[in-house]
């Protein structure tokens, strides 16, 4: 032990000899070191906006993620949404696609409506087979007297010659394959005789949907051959498209987000009645990540203005406060430089990384300056003064600094990778600013030694030390209240919810989240799956399979392009465009019916009514006997003389409507052929490159019909996925991944720091009673922290909930110090020398630089802030008031420590 202490002696004794001796120099060398840091950090430290970064690459997950990118490029799309009329939304959205088309250094595969020129002539291969039967029953049933509809009389004089057959049994099986036709024609005159021609105008042909979802819905009309990707029934125009450059970087993303939203700008200002959003997950991750840094340099710079103002307050001069700035910032050069050359890019969890070392890098200064300057104050030499500093003061946050990184460390060492990126670069900055305070601080004091600055007395702080005495003369009292506070604390541990939703730390106002939650309404989202087929065939079985699962929204897939069975199909397609070949629509009623026509009309289709009521029990289908029945008992009431309104204007309005309809559907049918359509060939380059691969591999897109940023509604998609294609990828699945490894990385870092520190006391202390006493109000204030959060009704998330490892360390050295103190058998009160002030002042640095945080637009940053704030202060508490508390208990009852 002599020998020991001997050693030390020496050791101290050189050191102190090199910082007097070569002040100047050392200071000098640590600047050119700290502007070498700073370029290397400049050129070479980096953000990154993407997510998945944050996951080890080693990940099964991150491995299917960087396969399925590897084989069909970037797959983030942005997403700019045109709310309005259509006519002026389908205007605006293709203004904005003209602007974007002219930056084709900037973007690419721009994706917002479907040319489909081959659908004009084979349209009829995209209905299902059962569609194509039905449809070319009812056109052959009804081709005797299609072409009479569109006008009342000729239509009323076919009917009565049809149904005047007096086998009704023989001619209801003649017109049942064309009842669906028929009922459907007769519940369109029905409705605008209602309405006396007022109603919108349904054709009664629109019973036929194609198999592919884009040409199905209220926009597809008969010969269409161009789509607009619309959402939400056609209110909202969507446009897709991608960066150009494949390699993405936190620079190129927020570059190409501005030249976005400044086109939207520059044609919102020409259509200004549209509502443009802009979204889609490169703008939700790069609006995150740049409010991120935002954050950090706002709340670094005020961490900085806030600390140095303390520290001017506590040492009484800036020349002070200056010194111990000066060898932080230094430290934190160093910092970002190990950063620089060992993770090289910054994420959402690592980017406040510096503003956490304000807090942490000040204390071991304060210790150091408060020290020396006692040691000055009590008249020792400067050798003297500086030795002794290094020797308590040293040795002391030696413990601390040591705790404090391995606190950080052990995140390092989980399958977490942002996690294990912020441990290390934070626990190696911990140690630079602890290096830096016991070398080039001593060297600033050194040279502040002479000045007046330095003979400026220290604030008096010992009237705290009655606070002390209240204590130590209240000390049951204060244990019994730390214990109920403990109590209640621990009530509040399994009542904490942990939020899993990442979008529930965006800021409030995110134009980008709100985007989102307008997507998810209307079956789309940011957040969909993507699952690989070997072809059209297996992509569209894997395609019906999604589309059956329960969490399932939508499915899209190029596969629907490619008709099936064409060819069973071919042979309805020839006899649908043979049972309308040489019909001609009639022309519409150019006069207004008279009184007697109308009159006449009534007495007739009075006759036809009891006709077809007396043809109803031959109808095989109870269905379509009841719907008939009803729709002509509204058709006598609509058409009696004493119904009120005109109904001349409802059989004009439905002829007339009617006659077009026919017009239009005719053409459409007597413009098919027979002949196939190409099928995937005839896509656009945009929706293929998309879809599939250059080995031919089609994607499918997953879409959920939850909240999957919520975790319940997350795992049961990705669980019912995998049920179907066990190698499903896309973002789902690694934010899924991404929360399970962040738990589990912060609850096992915890468990392996909590035995680490408890190594180290037991080594620094060599007593098992001491150690726990100095861990005592680290474990007292992070239990005391989780009870103000649940006091505070504040919730874990993804970003806060790293304060669980970290406070560990972080506050530890208080109560470190605070025991060294009490063991002392010569030491004064606690605020009566340099060990309470230092205490003090260096908590409410940390409390400081945490609770700018508080400010951050980024709610998960601030969450962060405030609950390492209530951990500090938590620790700071139980160090200062229960610990000393605790201590003069137990000498009072003669235990030995």
């Amino acid at each position: 032990m002599n020998r020991a202490g001997t050693s030390g002696a020496r050791w101290l004794d050189f050191l102190t000899r090199i910082l007097i001796g070569r002040a100047r120099a050392l200071v000098g060398i640590a600047l050119l070191v700290a502007l070498a840091a700073g370029w290397i950090s400049f050129q070479f430290l980096h953000y990154s906006s993407d997510r998945t970064d944050m996951l080890a690459p080693d990940q099964p997950v991150q491995l299917a993620w960087r396969a399925f990118h590897a084989e069909f490029g970037q797959t983030m799309d942005y997403v700019v949404l045109a709310r309005g009329s259509r006519q002026e939304a389908m205007d605006a959205i293709e203004s904005v696609a003209t602007r974007i088309k002219s930056l084709p250094e900037t973007f690419d595969q721009i994706l917002y409506r479907l040319d489909l020129p081959g659908l004009a002539t084979a349209s009829l291969f995209y209905l299902s087979l059962d569609d194509l039967r039905s449809l070319s029953k009812e056109l052959q049933a009804a081709r005797p007297w299609l072409k009479n509809l569109s006008h009342p009389s000729s239509a009323i004089l076919k009917l009565k010659t049809v149904l005047a057959q007096p086998d009704k049994a023989r001619l209801a099986r003649q017109l049942e394959p064309a009842l669906p036709l028929l009922t459907q024609v007769l519940e369109a005159l029905v409705v605008s005789l209602e309405s006396r021609g007022e109603a919108a105008y349904r054709s009664p042909f629109d019973r036929f949907e194609p198999e592919v979802a884009v040409l199905s819905g209220g926009d597809f009309r008969p010969g269409q051959t161009r789509f607009y990707t619309t959402l939400d029934s056609g209110g909202t125009y969507m446009l897709l498209v991608r960066a150009h450059s494949q390699e993405s970087s936190y620079r190129s993303d927020v570059d190409n987000l501005k030249r976005l939203r400044s086109i939207v700008g520059e044609v919102h200002a020409r259509h200004p009645e549209i509502k443009f959003l802009v979204s889609g997950e490169p703008v939700i991750n790069t609006d995150e990540m740049v409010g991120a840094v935002q954050d950090a340099v706002r709340s670094g710079a005020l961490s900085l203005v806030l600390v140095s103002f303390l520290l001017v307050l506590a040492f009484g001069t800036w020349q002070r406060a200056g010194a111990v700035l000066l060898s932080l910032v230094i430290a934190l050069t160093w910092s970002c430089a190990f950063a620089a050359l060992t993770v090289g890019s910054l994420n959402l969890l690592t980017v406040n990384f510096a503003t956490i070392l304000v807090g942490l890098g000040m204390t071991f200064g304060i210790h150091i300056l408060y020290r020396f300057q006692h040691n000055r104050a009590a008249g020792a030499s400067l050798e003297m003064a500086l030795q002794e500093t290094l020797a308590h003061s040293g040795r002391d946050n030696l413990i601390g600094a040591l705790t404090t990184a391995v606190a950080f460390w052990a995140l390092f060492f989980t399958s977490f990778r942002a996690a294990g990126e912020l441990g290390l670069i934070t626990g190696a900055g911990v140690l630079f600013c602890f290096l830096s305070m016991v070398t080039v601080l001593p060297c600033l004091l050194v040279l502040m030694d002479s000045s007046s600055a330095a003979r400026v007395p220290l604030p008096n702080l010992s009237w705290i030390a009655g606070v002390e005495a209240r204590i130590r003369s209240r000390s049951v009292a204060v244990v019994v209240v730390s214990l109920l506070l403990s109590l209640y604390s621990a009530t509040w541990v399994n009542r904490i919810d942990f939020d899993y939703n990442v979008l529930n730390m965006q800021p409030t106002d995110s134009e980008a989240v709100q985007v989102e939650h307008y997507l998810q309404s209307v079956g789309y989202s940011a957040l969909f799956a993507v699952s690989i087929t070997q072809g059209p065939i297996e992509a569209r079985l894997q395609t019906a399979r999604f589309a059956n699962l329960a969490s399932v929204a939508r499915v899209e897939s190029v596969a629907m392009f490619e008709p099936l069975g064409v060819v069973a199909k071919q042979p309805l397609v020839a006899q649908i465009i043979q049972s309308v070949r040489g019909l001609r629509p009639p022309g519409v009623l150019s006069t207004r019916l008279t009184a007697w026509q109308l009159l006449t009309l009534y007495r007739e289709s009075q006759e036809i009514e009891r006709s077809f009521r007396r043809l109803i029990p031959y109808f095989g289908s109870r269905a379509d006997r009841l719907r008939l029945a009803l729709l002509l008992d509204r058709l006598d009431a609509s058409l009696r003389p004493d119904s009120p309104g005109p109904a001349e204007g409802g059989v004009r309005s439905f002829a007339n409507h009617l006659s077009r309809d026919l017009e239009a559907r005719l053409g459409f049918l007597q413009t098919q052929q027979a002949r196939p359509p190409g099928g995937l060939a005839q896509l656009p380059k945009e929706l293929l490159s998309r879809s599939i691969s250059e080995r031919g591999r089609l994607v499918i897109r997953v879409f959920p019909k939850q909240d999957c940023w919520e975790r319940e509604a997350l795992e049961q998609f990705v669980r019912q996925l995998r049920q179907v294609d066990p190698q499903v990828t896309g973002t789902p699945v690694l934010i899924l991944q991404y929360l399970q490894e962040l738990r589990l990385a912060f609850s096992v870092s915890a468990r392996n720091a909590l035995f680490v520190i408890v190594g180290l006391l037991l080594l620094h202390f060599r007593s098992w009673r001491r150690a726990s006493l100095a861990i005592g109000p680290k474990l007292l204030g992070l239990l005391w922290m989780v009870g103000l959060m649940g006091v505070l009704g504040e919730s874990f998330n993804p970003a806060n909930s790293m304060a669980l490892p970290l406070t560990l360390g972080i506050g530890l050295v208080f109560g470190v110090q605070v025991l060294q103190h009490h063991l002392d058998p010569k030491s004064l009160s606690l605020f009566e020398d340099s060990t309470g002030p230092a205490i003090l002042v260096s908590s409410l640095a940390s409390i400081l630089g945490f609770a700018t945080l508080l400010t951050a637009q980024h709610r998960g940053v601030a969450s962060f802030g405030l609950v390492m704030t209530l951990g500090v202060v938590s620790t700071l508490a139980a160090s200062i008031l229960t610990l000393p508390a605790l201590v003069f208990l137990l000498k009072a009852r003669g235990y030995r420590l």
